[in-house]
């Protein structure tokens, strides 16, 4: 779930966005079989943060939760002041190891890092089922993103059709990559999942379509 949003009579704005862990966190007392997708970057929270949040909410959801994070876009930055520091793709990686390390232990761990190093860190709460902890996706796409998700990540999430330009063969280039790059390092294609959101937005009015789409 991306973006849960009360009814159009409390937000009548499709621009309107809620914090999505308090959103999960709500929803997930509230069933018992939806499965949610925390989206979000590596720059506004830490590993150890993220982690500390996601082993929460696994635990209102009861397993029930997955992380899907990326480098973000500009849009999402700078209007807050917050920096995009390079390098992303270097700091994307080092970010869903740390954070997948921590998920994996209630003791004390250190975790070497160039950004994040992690020295005795506790973070004391266990996952809901310890055989299968919160998964860790990346979202994104090129070469290098792909050769990330092979070496670190629980799998990869794009949406579509933007995402791709609408270009089945782009897709298609980047999951070669992604695929090569698991056999060089022992890792098994097959176990690498590739979620795609297929992106939809409802209008009532020609009008509201034409505000949507520009």
């Amino acid at each position: 779930v991306w973006g849960l949003m009360p009814d159009s009579t409390h937000v009548p704005e499709y621009e309107a966005f809620y914090d999505t862990t308090c959103l999960i966190a709500a929803a997930g007392m509230q069933t018992s079989k939806i499965r949610f997708s925390l989206i979000t970057d590596c720059y506004r929270r830490p590993p150890s943060v993220m982690a500390q949040t996601l082993k929460t909410l696994d635990q209102i959801t009861k397993g029930r939760v997955g992380l899907f994070v990326g480098t973000g876009e500009n849009k999402q930055f700078v209007p807050h002041g917050l920096e995009r520091s390079l390098p992303r793709i270097e700091r994307l990686e080092e970010f869903v190891r740390i954070v997948k390390s921590l998920l994996r232990t209630s003791e004390p761990a250190t975790i070497e890092g160039k950004f994040w190093p992690q020295t005795d860190a506790l973070l004391g709460c266990p996952v809901y089922d310890i055989d299968a902890p919160p998964p860790v996706m990346v979202v994104g796409g090129g070469p290098a993103t792909m050769k990330l998700v092979a070496r670190v990540a629980d799998g990869l999430s794009t949406y579509l059709p933007g995402g791709y330009a609408d270009r089945p063969d782009a897709m298609a280039e980047d999951l070669a990559i992604m695929h090569a790059e698991a056999e060089r390092i022992g890792r098994d294609p097959s176990t690498i999942p590739v979620i795609s959101s297929n992106v939809v937005v409802l209008c009532e009015n020609d009008a509201e379509v034409t505000r949507a789409l520009e």
